[in-house]
């Protein structure tokens, strides 16, 4: 009885911690920079327009097509893009959770609570750590929810030979999570090794469904995106850089001790004869790595960490079966309530600040006849113009040496009407995409160090 009090005390405060984000769903307040550029390709998809530009196009798409359909979909029912792949994230951040409680349950003892450990050390990790992908229009959650559930499916009963059904389906939803986000490693790796050692016939079935659909990808990229979506998805210009790596290497503070108490699930898996911790462990081990190794490229987040996260929150509470101790949950439960104090009060009285200083920007580009070019696209979207020009990839493109005969001709011409910029001047970090603009165009606009522009 005193254990369950204990737990819902624990749901009380996680579903606390995350009433700031909540409110911000239906608000035209932008939270990251992909969420207008996720909401325009998923309008782009829904009108059947060029989902991959051409390489020396104003724009870009990095991301695989498979979430801007589903975004989409939603999106077209409730009339906008940004708030459809807000629930959406939400929704799929909701169904890897249960993917891990799940995953646990089968593999735990019955009466233990490693279930319930699991899933707290997930929710209290991206009520704090990961906090800014709560509730955001983009793909991650929604490929690691696929990714999961598709582990789940092949280590739901721990039997060998997995039955042929149950691994046609786990191949078709990792699969699916690769279609929608590519940088998952974890899972397809984990399971590949675990099914390849433990399974021959299961490992076939995923190797044979991911060559099929990789198969279908270059089919479906001839036919509909007159063959730029691998070029676009694989070979974009990225910078990477070592502060970038130590910097998300930092997290071994973190994953480190996670590792070293979740260590005992591998010698566990091979004394009593469950494959299923080895898999588990195998995915931890391959997660940490590639994630510090994504984070050094630029425009990589913490999203880069999930992988670790899903796997370190099942293996933590597998290999520590008896639980913490209820005096350390009672202790956490009280520092994360107090941190949901801290954050929702920041992030309710943000939001008000943030609609009053973005809502001039959206009506100037929406009053504003004619293309506009936004920096921060969702002003552009919420300001009913289109996507013009992707700052983030030409920036990349720009610190890779590649010409802007193009884009200067067009800023020298005012193909753009107008510019929204987030940085109109910063001696210490320009970039020369900025400082092209702002030799052809004037501010009209300027709030702090934010403008829009006009044709000189």
């Amino acid at each position: 009885m005193a254990e369950r009090r204990l737990r819902r005390w624990w749901w009380l405060v996680l579903l606390g911690l995350f009433a700031g984000r909540l409110a911000s769903i239906p608000a035209h307040v932008v939270l990251d920079y992909n969420e207008g550029w996720n909401a325009f390709h998923a309008l782009h998809a829904m009108r059947g327009a060029a989902l991959y530009p051409a390489p020396d196009a104003f724009t870009g798409n990095n991301y695989p097509p498979l979430s801007f359909y589903l975004v989409g979909a939603v999106g077209r029912l409730l009339g906008d893009m940004i708030i459809a792949g807000r629930l959406v994230s939400l929704a799929a951040q909701i169904a890897v959770g249960a993917g891990i409680y799940a995953i646990t349950r089968r593999m735990a003892a019955p009466a233990s609570a490693a279930p319930f450990w699991a899933v707290l050390l997930f929710a209290g990790f991206n009520a704090t750590l990961m906090r800014s992908y709560v509730a955001m229009d983009d793909p991650q959650w929604l490929g690691h929810a696929f990714m999961v559930w598709g582990l789940a499916a092949a280590l739901w009963r721990g039997e060998r030979p997995i039955p042929l059904g149950r691994a046609l389906l786990s191949a078709m939803l990792v699969l699916a999570g690769g279609l929608t986000k590519h940088n998952i490693i974890g899972v397809p790796a984990a399971l590949g090794l675990g099914l390849m050692a433990y399974d021959r016939r299961a490992f076939g079935v995923l190797a044979g469904v991911g060559l099929a659909g990789l198969a279908g990808a270059l089919c479906a990229d001839h036919a509909w995106y007159g063959g730029h979506m691998f070029a676009d998805v694989l070979g974009p210009d990225r910078a990477y850089a070592w502060v970038r790596l130590a910097r998300h290497a930092a997290l071994l503070v973190v994953w480190g001790p996670m590792m070293w108490l979740a260590w005992p699930l591998w010698n566990m898996a091979a004394r009593g004869g469950d494959w299923r911790a080895r898999v588990v462990m195998l995915g931890a081990c391959i997660a940490v790595p590639v994630g510090i190794v994504e984070g050094s490229g630029a425009g990589v987040d913490i999203n880069a960490h999930f992988d670790s996260l899903i796997f370190l929150s099942m293996a933590v509470p597998l290999a520590r079966a008896q639980g913490l101790p209820r005096w350390l949950g009672r202790g956490l439960g009280l520092g994360l309530a107090l941190w949901a104090m801290v954050a929702n009060g920041q992030e309710f009285a943000g939001l008000g600040r943030a609609k009053a200083a973005q809502a001039p920007f959206i009506a100037k580009v929406a009053a504003t006849s004619g293309p506009v070019a936004c920096e921060l696209l969702a002003v552009c979207y919420w300001g009913r113009k289109d996507f013009e020009l992707d700052f983030f990839l030409y920036n990349q493109r720009l610190a890779k040496g590649h010409g802007a005969a193009a884009l200067q001709s067009a800023l020298a011409r005012g193909r753009w009407r107008a510019i929204e910029v987030e940085v109109l001047d910063d001696d210490a970090h320009t970039s020369r995409l900025r400082a092209m603009i702002r030799t052809a165009y004037r501010p009209v606009l300027m709030q702090g160090n934010r403008a829009i522009l006009v044709p000189r």
